[in-house]
């Protein structure tokens, strides 16, 4: 069985548009697959009554099951709360944000890719922005600190493409994006997973409230050993990012987004750079590279709570 869980937050208009469009692609995966399906959603106490209006619209969909959170617990633990709920006879997990829309195949083809050969721990497909320019980072390695400030500065934007193995390492600038390779990490926004590997590894880091969780478990099942995370183009996805943002250009007049949700979302975001470079990283420098490292972070900080932009 394939478990479909989505965390949803202040994104009802995305998520009443994203539900019909994915139950047809369940539904061909169903048909093709002969695995039957369930979808859990978690709401981290949302206030524009996205719960009211998915039972009143979605009634009839059998299949789907609501938690809803009196507190918003943070990206990590409402997933791993759903992922405790899950059926007994689940096998494979789909980890699918609220604003990503799905096409009829996109599902079925990622989950016969993921079983065709051994010791694949996740799959990702190609992620469109509204604009139909790819989201980058769904096609990643991991943030060494040359990667991430390449990536920050805008080296990675201005020589990017002319030398791409020096300064478009973070987002993997040297790969073919029209053909199927293994990568580093992705996005939360579509990661399909067999629950074994899953289990394996414990899910997702409750550390993180908002961000890197994504980072952190591609690299925790990458630490095990010959299992490989795949990019896999051969279908596609739309990402509405930052729907419940509010501060992504692409997204932010998507939804009415609060200053106070912003500033969450933008120390947030900082916050998990912090807790992923202390985890995985900080270890391996010397302390005056780790002060400059958490020096900078605390810039970008503050720039981003000026513009209100990530």
């Amino acid at each position: 069985m394939l478990s479909v869980v989505i965390v949803t937050y202040n994104a009802k208009e995305i998520t009443l548009k994203m539900l019909p469009e994915l139950q047809k692609s369940l539904d061909y995966f169903k048909i093709n697959s002969k695995k039957d399906f369930e979808v859990l959603i978690v709401d981290n106490d949302s206030t524009d009554g996205v719960l009211d209006e998915i039972k009143n619209k979605f009634n009839d969909y059998k299949f789907l099951k609501i938690i809803p959170n009196k507190i918003n617990l943070g990206f990590s633990k409402a997933n791993n709360l759903a992922l405790k709920n899950l059926s007994k006879k689940s096998d494979t997990v789909l980890i699918l944000n609220p604003d990503v829309i799905v096409e009829e195949d996109s599902i079925y083809k990622c989950y016969e890719f993921l079983y065709s050969k051994p010791k694949i721990g996740m799959v990702t497909p190609l992620i469109l922005l509204p604009n139909n320019e790819i989201d980058i980072d769904c096609h990643r390695s991991f943030p060494t600190i040359w990667n991430a400030f390449c990536y920050f500065t805008k080296l990675e934007k201005i020589f990017g493409k002319l030398l791409p193995q020096v300064f478009g390492r973070y987002h993997m600038l040297y790969k073919d994006i029209t053909k199927t390779h293994e990568i580093d990490a992705c996005l939360g926004a579509f990661m399909l997973i067999p629950k074994e590997v899953g289990e394996k590894v414990s899910w997702f880091s409750e550390e993180y409230f908002l961000n890197g969780e994504d980072i952190d478990l591609c690299f925790k099942i990458k630490m095990i050993e010959g299992y490989k995370i795949y990019f896999f183009p051969k279908t596609k996805v739309f990402h509405f990012k930052g729907s419940s943002k509010g501060t992504k250009k692409i997204s932010r007049n998507f939804g009415k987004v609060s200053e106070k949700t912003k500033n969450l979302q933008i120390n947030s975001g900082i916050d998990a750079m912090k807790i992923f470079y202390r985890k995985f990283y900080e270890i391996n420098n010397l302390k005056i590279v780790n002060f400059f490292v958490y020096l900078g972070m605390d810039i970008l900080k503050k720039i981003r709570l000026i513009t209100k932009l990530e």
